[in-house]
């Protein structure tokens, strides 16, 4: 069971009948999220969302054909070569040479 994140984030501006800006509570700071690590800095059991890849346009697509897209969560299985993810039901292999160039934002605890 893969759990999703969502965060709404909402701006409120009033303005009163003589155009003048009225006060309004402060909103809720925005979420902050971890900068992107390479998949290779991952561990085995460690959970992450892909957040960006940095491969050709053939390698992306075939990729995303087996459901690993960007905003993909996964599940590392295997750490090394092959590196071994959980996307969905399915698991993919991944060469290191790959894994490298692929950038994901770690999504909880292992």
């Amino acid at each position: 069971m893969v759990a999703f994140r969502c965060y709404n984030l909402r701006v409120n501006l009033r303005l009163s009948l003589n155009n003048e800006p009225t006060p309004v509570r402060p909103l809720a700071q925005a979420p902050t999220f971890p900068d992107p690590l390479r998949l290779t800095q991952l561990a085995a059991g460690s959970r992450a969302r892909l957040s960006e890849t940095r491969l050709a346009a053939h390698e992306r697509d075939l990729l995303t054909a087996l459901g690993l897209s960007a905003g993909s969560c996964f599940r590392v299985c295997r750490a090394g070569d092959p590196w071994i993810l959980e996307v969905r039901a399915t698991r993919i292999g991944l060469a290191d040479v790959v894994a490298e160039r692929l950038l994901v934002v770690p999504d909880g605890e292992p």
